[in-house]
């Protein structure tokens, strides 16, 4: 079953795949506190439920990039949301923590195979960097969608039928998504090796991990990622401990948050291809500096409008992120079209791993205000740009290796006189 659907329903199919990761964190979010009472566990237990998420979104993707390269984009996309429905099925159903931690990490391997099927597949049908840039920049509405509407449903859901009903919920949407794809999700890789070289897929990533464009622009689109799941982190507590906010006002200003990615991504995939990958990238990272600027010191200089300025702050970080994605991705994934699952892979490591290290680090430092959480996004964003002006004049904006290759064979040689 090959590719035949156009660019609309193209990112019709892969919208929900790609929201599957932040669906899951969105409609859990705000039902928090009370499944942490429900669960009876400590602040940091709960945490842990949503940094281990995003450490096995990471840790599911090196696994998933390589099966992809070799088996096809179909095989690890049916195989992620059987794990999805498993996964939603044992959190459901369980109120003993550890199971429910088990669960969460299922549910986020499940996740990350068909957030990473859908990039990896838009790499293979769009060569030009700017064009799968774009691509990109409208599979992130996917997950702006999710911060827009998700935290009203969980929070209607979890009054009306208790917060197990997030989870079934969750379970019908693998459901449903593995349906439609068996019908319509044809495969894209056109390279399906019956035999792989016994170190093929570590040459791979050092491939990747070794190129210019990954170490430019990995880092400013993990951070763009990694800025929301921070904010997410610390979210409930600051809005309705600190500032004394219902679920419900709650649920509306992360929405727009939610609703400000989803614009942002937008504006971001017709802007990148009239001004280019680097200007856009440069755009957004200035605009995510401005916000943490002002986020810091909007607890520093107390006004009748603190949380107003807050709010407008993070509204801020959270449009230079949708640039910083987009671009940062589009910068990465360039050079690598015969090996786009491993590529996709790598990065995404990079993003959930950030994501991983920022939460903890956040919530360990968290003192009722969002002052560390603007400290620690503007020292990577100010490290991040120097990175980038350093070795602007090195970057690929095409693809340069083509299957296999060189450099893969050249080490594969060296690792087996080695061995």
């Amino acid at each position: 079953m090959q590719w035949t659907l156009g660019k609309t329903f193209t990112l019709i199919i892969m919208i929900p795949l790609v929201s599957a990761y932040s669906f899951s964190l969105d409609l859990y979010n705000p039902l928090v506190p009370t499944i942490q009472t429900a669960l009876e566990i400590s602040r940091f237990d709960i945490q842990l439920t949503n940094s281990l998420f995003m450490l096995f979104c990471g840790l599911g993707q090196l696994v998933f990039g390589p099966l992809s390269d070799r088996y096809g984009r179909r095989s690890v996309l049916f195989t992620s949301l059987v794990v999805s429905m498993l996964a939603n099925f044992i959190c459901m159903k369980t109120t003993v923590y550890s199971l429910f931690l088990t669960g969460k990490c299922l549910q986020a391997i499940g996740a990350c195979g068909s957030y990473l099927t859908c990039f990896a597949t838009v790499r293979d049908l769009y060569n030009k960097p700017e064009k799968s840039a774009e691509m990109f920049s409208y599979l992130n509405i996917a997950n702006s969608i999710s911060a827009i509407i998700a935290p009203s449903i969980g929070t209607q859901l979890g009054q009306i039928f208790g917060w197990q009903s997030i989870f079934f919920t969750l379970m019908i949407y693998a459901l449903f998504a593995f349906i439609i794809c068996f019908f319509y999700y044809g495969e894209t890789f056109p390279n399906k090796p019956k035999h792989t070289k016994k170190y093929q897929i570590l040459c791979d990533y050092w491939c990747v991990f070794s190129h210019v464009n990954y170490q430019v622009y990995t880092l400013p689109a993990a951070l763009g990622v990694s800025s929301f799941f921070a904010y997410f982190s610390i979210s409930p507590y600051l809005y309705q401990h600190t500032f004394g906010l219902s679920k419900e006002i709650y649920s509306l200003l992360f929405g727009s948050c939610g609703l400000t990615f989803f614009i942002g991504s937008y504006v971001c995939g017709k802007l990148v291809n009239r001004i280019g990958i680097i200007k856009t990238l440069l755009l957004g990272q200035m605009f995510h500096l401005v916000g943490c600027i002002g986020l810091i010191s909007s607890f520093i200089i107390h006004t009748s409008f603190q949380l107003t300025f807050m709010h407008l702050s993070v509204i801020l970080i959270i449009w230079g992120s949708s640039f910083m994605v987009s671009s940062g991705i589009g910068g990465t994934m360039a050079p690598f079209q015969s090996i786009a699952g491993s590529a996709f892979a790598l990065i995404s490591a990079y993003k959930f791993t950030l994501c991983y290290v920022l939460g903890e680090m956040v919530m360990k430092m968290y003192d009722n205000t969002p002052i560390p959480l603007g400290i620690l996004l503007f020292s990577i964003n100010v490290f991040s740009l120097l990175i980038l002006f350093l070795f602007r004049n090195h970057l690929q904006c095409e693809s340069t290796l083509s299957p296999p290759t060189q450099d893969s064979i050249s080490m594969s040689k060296s690792i087996d006189n080695i061995l």
